[in-house]
């Protein structure tokens, strides 16, 4: 720690030298913000948050026509209750269109979301560009999985066979 104006500073911004480096719980927190802010500026030219248009990519790329918010939920690793508000949102900006069908919730998308494909789908392609030439051709997706591996293992309560952390 350094001393800047009478406050203590850390020597260094870079997350690896904090002093909760080795934190997973403030590490994810961090990935989280700045992934967040990345999508936020690939997907400002359409005027939709990186969530609401991944919704809107997810369906365009849907093989069926209809789906029901659960279905969406689980494949978006979001919360039932989260899901339905991002619906709503959708709803409410003619982007998606809610019923029901025999008693189920569906989905569908409406004519703001068609009229846009092309750019959402450009804005989408480039947020995974810019993952890819700033973390590496493949480390995107190998950060994204071995995530998802520690998410399934976190949610389970069992652990996962010989887990050797990194060496300093």
């Amino acid at each position: 720690m350094k001393i800047v104006r009478k406050r203590m500073q850390p020597e260094s911004e870079k997350a690896v030298d904090n002093l909760f480096a080795s934190s997973l719980y403030f590490s994810a927190a961090a990935l989280a913000r700045e992934t967040e802010k990345l999508a936020a500026k690939c997907f400002r030219p359409i005027g939709l948050s990186p969530s609401l248009a991944a919704i809107v990519v997810f369906l365009l790329s849907s093989t069926s026509a209809t789906v029901g918010p659960s279905y969406l939920a689980k494949s978006l690793l979001l919360s039932p209750s989260t899901m339905t508000r991002l619906l709503k949102k959708l709803e409410a900006k003619g982007f998606v269109h809610l019923f029901e069908y025999d008693g189920i919730r569906m989905v569908q998308l409406d004519r703001a979301a068609w009229e846009m494909a092309y750019l959402i789908l450009d804005c989408a392609a480039e947020f995974h560009r810019k993952c890819q030439e700033l973390l590496g051709d493949d480390k995107a997706w190998q950060l994204a999985h071995e995530m998802n591996k520690a998410t399934d293992t976190l949610r389970s309560g069992t652990t996962p066979p010989k887990i050797i952390p990194p060496s300093r």
